[in-house]
């Protein structure tokens, strides 16, 4: 089941995207960098050693948790799968992809990823796929914010060695 979310509310960094591709009409390298950006901060939520920004787990699972797997937190965790998928690029169940060039996607291909995302009429959601240190910031929108700051960086830097290395002056 393919699920689409967006981080970006505001629409700032589809903007910042759209004017990189018409000023230099090739983005892989910025999306390099903010896809490995986004795989590295993932890690935050697995280092996690309390419940973090999350709902807490339930005292009954809690126990069982700990009786199966040996500990409770970080929250997320339980055999790995999600969190291989989303803070390791190179592993098969990752999705880290760059297509026509302009379109970058980052996500996971683990099924009950969006389980954790939206939540269940069990579960409370858990989101594993923001941006950054939201994935561990109480604060999160401040974090999006901040890490969106950071990614039209990375564009505009990448839109300004285009324009010096093929001399097109208009920027």
């Amino acid at each position: 089941m393919a699920v689409k979310y967006s981080v970006d509310p505001n629409r700032d960094f589809q903007k910042a995207v759209k004017e990189a591709i018409e000023k230099t009409g090739d983005l892989t390298a910025p999306f390099i960098l903010i896809g490995k950006r986004w795989f590295q901060a993932n890690k935050a939520i697995f280092t996690l050693k309390g419940k973090g920004k999350y709902t807490d787990l339930s005292a009954a699972y809690k126990k069982t948790k700990q009786k199966r797997v040996g500990f409770v937190y970080p929250i997320l965790r339980l055999n790995g799968f999600l969190e291989r998928s989303i803070t390791d690029p190179a592993d098969k169940a990752s999705i880290n992809l760059i297509i026509n060039k302009n379109t970058l996607i980052l996500g996971s291909k683990i099924p009950y990823a969006s389980a954790h995302q939206f939540g269940t009429k069990n579960m409370p959601a858990r989101p594993p796929l923001l941006i950054g240190v939201a994935n561990s910031d109480p604060t999160a929108s401040e974090a999006n914010a901040k890490e969106i700051a950071i990614w039209k960086n990375i564009l505009s830097i990448h839109v300004l060695n285009h324009a010096s290395k093929f001399g097109k002056g208009q920027l």
